[in-house]
């Protein structure tokens, strides 16, 4: 079994978290994201882009990206990656939070509930 989960069937192993965390502290989160995996093995390299990978697809959704649209005034597929991977570099605590709270019914194309909702929306990604 690798440190990032692999093999427990479990692909969000806490190593791929903990290594996320570290890297968004630092002054330059991509960085430090490629000198913390500078040392590791393919297997594990292999392992944290399979974690990568899973969590970039849980949060590809049409909640997310209907948020995004509204956060960033558009997104497009591209966009959206970039968002998905943004979102991700900001850690598992927020990461999960956002998924939790787009999960809760939004519904992008009823104005009325938009109205409600958007001060909702716009205070997530402050």
């Amino acid at each position: 079994m690798s440190r990032y989960g692999i093999g427990t069937g479990n692909c969000f192993g806490a190593q791929f978290w903990q290594d996320i965390e570290k890297a968004r502290t630092h002054q330059d989160p991509t960085e430090r994201l490629t000198e913390l995996l500078r040392g590791r093995t393919p297997a594990e390299l292999a392992a944290f882009d399979e974690s990568f990978r899973a969590t970039l697809g849980r949060a590809y959704n049409w909640n997310l990206w209907g948020a995004a649209h509204i956060a960033l005034d558009g997104c497009s597929e591209d966009g959206f990656e970039y968002f998905r991977t943004w979102l991700i570099m900001q850690g598992q605590h927020f990461f999960e939070r956002v998924l939790r709270e787009l999960g809760e019914g939004w519904d992008f194309d009823d104005v009325d509930q938009m109205s409600v909702r958007y001060p909702r929306l716009t205070t997530l990604f402050e």
